[in-house]
């Protein structure tokens, strides 16, 4: 993004990633979106450091995401074929952008993607388009069809009219 990235902390603060876990339908992850902002030093722009993924795919979370959050992983080997581990998560305490775990509801805000038009609003301008088309299409067609008719009959007046001054001519010559 052009600008630095503290010239969006305005217009980017309020906006989050929300991540539910499959084993806990209640519980969630509030990621500010700025806790992916990277200054750029060679150009002074501000690049989010963010990949698309696909719906069920798995998420990475990298160094940028535990700046924000502390991870606790804790490893449970009881023996050599049955490895156990698990994570907890908390949000860390120099926290910059307010991110949250828990279960606090809050209402769905308005989506920061633009989002393409409805097809169906504009059927009405094909549909115009289609006929300004097929008027367009028959006017063409008529007029070159007018126009061999017209050099057909030029070219047999010509000939009728040479023929009739040829047999004249004959008359005169008896």
């Amino acid at each position: 993004m052009s600008g630095t990235c503290a010239s969006y902390d305005s217009s980017l603060g309020g906006y989050s990633f929300k991540v539910n876990f499959s084993s806990d339908s209640v519980n969630y992850m509030r990621v500010p979106i700025l806790t992916f902002a990277v200054e750029n030093t060679t150009d002074g722009t501000c690049n989010l450091m963010v990949n698309s993924i696909s719906e069920g795919s798995s998420i990475i979370f990298g160094g940028l995401f535990f700046q924000e959050f502390y991870g606790k992983f804790t490893n449970s080997y009881t023996n050599t074929t049955a490895m156990d581990q698990s994570t907890t998560l908390y949000v860390g305490r120099n926290s910059i952008y307010s991110a949250y775990i828990g279960d606090e509801a809050l209402t769905p805000g308005v989506n920061p993607f633009p989002v393409p038009p409805d097809s169906s609003s504009l059927l009405w301008l094909w549909i115009t388009l289609g006929c300004v088309g097929g008027l367009l299409l028959i006017a063409v067609v008529g007029y070159l069809i007018y126009r061999n008719q017209n050099k057909e009959k030029t070219a047999d007046t010509s000939n009728i009219d040479y023929q009739v001054t040829s047999q004249q001519e004959e008359l005169k010559n008896e």
